[in-house]
Formats: structure tokens, sequence, C-alpha cells
């Protein structure tokens, strides 16, 4: 409730543009391999005046899970991997405008669909997706950490820094699919939500062993 009153407080924010940052493990179809590389790309989704949506996705620079830089990656590090222009028709979206005060953001996040049992962890992975489609204002991001400080089973992880160095603090749930996955957000009380993270905590893959990060997202 502090982040979410600081928020309110500072005003602001909203936009056009959405930048962020994703990170995910790159597997092999073919052989079913244990991932090699951690395959990071930048992501840009421009809103234009005319009701049409620019997307343009460039690779960032991979490494390899324990930690140090791919040598000589393909495609190079700021390649453009693709970029679509979408006419105002073909728009899809899965959120409408945001609401404002915490009461009504369950419902919201509801109505698009993606939060079929109401876990904790599901609210978590519905924003995820809302921060990628839509800019909040200052009072849209205030509702929604309002929103999640009435949740039931989210654990307060601490102060940590996320992938683009930043400080916030990190709220953790495995609701949504308890003892196979636990969904992390790191929230600032400058900048609201900084950050989402899937790591997978269970036994039953073999593919990868637990606990690994599988997924990462950081908004700019």
């Amino acid at each position: 409730m502090n982040i979410s009153d600081a928020l309110r407080a500072a005003g602001g924010g909203g936009g056009e543009t959405i930048r962020f940052q994703s990170w995910a493990l790159a597997f092999d179809p073919e052989t079913g391999s244990s991932p090699q590389f951690i395959a990071p790309e930048q992501h840009r989704i421009e809103h234009l005046p005319d009701g049409s949506v620019r997307v343009t996705v460039m690779a960032g620079t991979p490494y390899t899970p324990g930690g140090s830089p791919v040598s000589e990656p393909t495609p190079a590090p700021g390649t453009v991997l693709w970029s679509d222009v979408q006419a105002p028709a073909d728009v899809v979206t899965l959120f409408g405008t945001p609401p404002t005060v915490a009461s009504r953001v369950g419902e919201y996040l509801e109505m698009s669909g993606t939060v079929p049992h109401r876990t904790s962890g599901e609210y978590f992975s519905a924003i995820r997706l809302l921060l990628s489609e839509r800019r909040l204002s200052s009072e849209e991001e205030a509702a929604l950490i309002a929103f999640l400080a009435t949740l039931p089973d989210v654990e307060v992880e601490g102060k940590v820094t996320d992938r683009l160095g930043r400080p916030g603090v990190a709220f953790s749930t495995e609701s949504r699919s308890p003892g196979e996955y636990r969904d992390t957000l790191v929230l600032s009380a400058s900048e609201g939500v900084l950050s989402y993270e899937v790591t997978y905590i269970g036994s039953s893959r073999t593919d990868i062993q637990a606990p690994a990060v599988i997924e990462y997202i950081a908004w700019e």
C-alpha cells in the first residue's frame, strides 16, 4: 500500500509507447535437449495517432545459463527480428480502459478471460499481459498495486535488484500452479511494476532442473 500511495501522489505516467525486455530459455524442439542459452529480446509497441499499432522486436545479447555472454551470437544484438504494423481494424486487445480504484481491478482483469480460477498467480500473469498491451497512468497503476495488497497467498520476498539494475521489492505466489511454478512481481514506489518472473520449482520436468527461471520481463 505504501508503494501504491507513493505512485498516486506522484501523478503522471501513461503514454503511447510500451518498451520492455524479455528473457526466456532457448529450447531445441527437435532434440528436446536442455536449454543451451538464454535469449533476450527488446520489444517496442507504439500506438500511432491513426489507431494502428507498430510492434518491433529486436535481438538482445544472449548468454549462457552460467551467466557469460555467448560468443559471436546469431543474430547480432540489435538486429530487428520482426516488425509489423497492425491496421486499426486488425488491432485485438484483451483489456479496456483500466480503473483508478482498487475495488474494480479484480473484475477488470477477470473480464480479459485470463483469470479463470481467480488465483493470485493468475492475477499476476494477467498483469504481465496488461502491461505488455497498455501503458498505465500513475493512478491506474496505483489502483492495480493496491488490488495486489488484497490478494491471499502472496509472500513478500524483500528488497531485490531487477535485471535492469533497478531496486524494488519482490512479491511472489505459487497459487497458479502449486508446487510447479512460482510467479513473482517486482514493484517500485517510483516506477510501479518493474518486472515479472516465472520460476519452475517442480520435479516432473526432465529438461530443466529446479529452481529455474523460465521467463522474465522487465518494463522500461
